[in-house]
């Protein structure tokens, strides 16, 4: 914990984004390199009856961090994509309660 799923990306791109993106996030926030999972969702989206390309979401699901915290990570996201892909991105953070999230049947 934290996830960092990727949607409407392809697996070379998030590849690419994973070289990076966890030890950036982990120095500015705080969070250990090992505790972030990098996933891809692979996504098809369509228009007028066929396939189009759009803009990619990331969706972050973690323990409800402070607003400042939740900037900092969209940041550090947003650059990085926009250095990978040269387009907008939206992010989403889905904020998880510290006693509703368990690992190995305990809660944090």
């Amino acid at each position: 914990m934290p996830y960092i799923q990727f949607h409407a990306l392809t697996e070379d791109q998030v590849a690419n984004i994973s070289k990076d993106l966890k030890q950036e996030l982990a120095t500015a926030l705080n969070i250990a390199e090992t505790a972030w999972e990098i996933e891809l969702i692979q996504s098809e989206f369509f228009n007028n009856g066929g396939k189009v390309t759009t803009n990619p979401l990331v969706e972050i699901i973690w323990m409800t961090r402070a607003q400042e915290a939740q900037d900092t990570a969209a940041k550090i996201i947003s650059e990085n994509l926009k250095r990978l892909i040269g387009r907008d991105s939206f992010i989403l953070f889905r904020n998880v309660a510290k006693e509703t999230f368990y690992k190995n049947g305990v809660h944090y």
